[in-house]
């Protein structure tokens, strides 16, 4: 299929980038998921295109047909029982009483988490970094026995949630959070031992490529020596480096592929990159790119959601003071005591943030 496209658009980059999102489209047409994939990583060997790229686009376009597909549903539904005396209607009063129960919902929602709109860019900082790396080991760990052991990005971030009592105040983001917890670990060490083993091949294969040359080049043992190390060194940091990458980028996968309408639509906006650096500036200078700003960019992110929660906490303090009685001494004092608390916390945060850096995995 893909051949065939590619062949009709020649050299012509515009019509080549075409035929390829007409690739793209027809792979989101298949129900499948262990289908769709399978189509994906082929036409990333046939295309040379990131399989990420496509799996991230074929899951937008996905999204966008079961959208329609729910929304064409819904017209039938609609077509089919008309009017309050249609079979299955509801009443003028039921209606009336699933509207109260809405607003009770909504309000209860709301009670639970005044600040929740205040919060949510915040939290959404958060969770676009766990969704683009939540499997990438990120730093590590002791455990019992003393050993280093890897925590990954997903781990991290509900470490620190939990050493300070936090959850995400947006039942959505909460959602997303835990179906990240779960995908990230349901499975995981079974692909990434199968991956593992792939990626091990490929080294072989490139190794063994890599000692035909230098047997056809080389002119003595010295040279066969130096250049057999110099292959060895270079097929492990590829192989290395495979394997981060799988790592990086097997939530967003998961994510961008859930059944779950809420958790796939949300991944689909907070999984693409805003934008890749041209070469033009990254040809003379290395410029580091957001995974291995890692260190700086997550603990920033929860120390932000953490100043935020407390400057909250003091808005509602101090709202707090103008209501206690003028007379009692004692509840202003307290209140003041309070409120100069959350300042001193929110001014050691604000070192924080711009102190912090946690050194991730090498």
């Amino acid at each position: 299929m893909s051949g065939v496209l590619l062949a009709d658009s020649g050299d012509d980059p515009t019509r080549r980038a075409a035929a390829i999102t007409r690739i793209v489209k027809t792979i989101a047409l298949i129900p499948d998921e262990i289908t769709r994939n399978v189509y994906i990583q082929e036409c990333s060997r046939i295309l040379f295109i990131s399989e990420d790229v496509l799996q991230r686009q074929v899951g937008i376009h996905y999204n966008e047909y079961a959208q329609r597909s729910r929304e064409e549903r819904e017209r039938e539904e609609a077509v089919t029982v008309t009017g309050n005396d249609a079979p299955g209607a509801a009443s003028p009063t039921e209606q009336a009483e699933e509207e109260i129960a809405s607003e009770v919902s909504a309000a209860q929602t709301a009670a639970a988490h005044p600040h929740a709109q205040v919060l949510r860019r915040y939290e959404k900082a958060i969770l676009q970094l766990v969704a683009r790396y939540g499997n990438f080991p990120f730093v590590s760990s002791i455990d019992e026995d003393g050993n280093a052991v890897p925590m990954t990005v997903v781990d991290f971030v509900e470490s620190e949630l939990i050493s300070d009592g936090l959850k995400f105040s947006n039942p959505d983001l909460q959602h997303f959070f835990e179906s990240c917890r779960e995908l990230s670990r349901e499975r995981w060490k079974e692909s990434l031992e199968h991956e593992s083993e792939r990626l091990l091949q490929v080294r072989a294969d490139e190794f063994a490529r890599g000692v035909e040359e230098i047997r056809a080049q080389a002119t003595d043992l010295g040279s066969i020596s130096a250049m057999e190390r110099a292959l060895t060194e270079k097929v492990d940091e590829q192989y290395n480096a495979a394997v981060e990458d799988y790592a990086a980028i097997y939530l967003a996968r998961l994510l961008c592929s859930s059944p779950d309408d809420r958790v796939r639509t949300l991944a689909t906006e907070l999984v693409p990159e805003k934008y890749v650096l041209s070469k033009v500036h990254t040809k003379y200078a290395h410029v580091d790119t957001e995974r291995e700003l890692l260190g700086d960019l997550i603990p920033r992110a929860l120390h932000e959601l953490k100043g935020a929660i407390i400057c909250a906490r003091i808005r509602d303090a101090q709202a707090e003071l103008k209501n206690v009685n003028p007379d009692d001494i004692e509840a202003i004092h307290n209140q003041l005591s309070y409120i100069q608390e959350l300042q001193t916390m929110r001014s050691s945060l604000a070192k924080l943030i711009g102190d912090r850096v946690v050194a991730p995995i090498k």
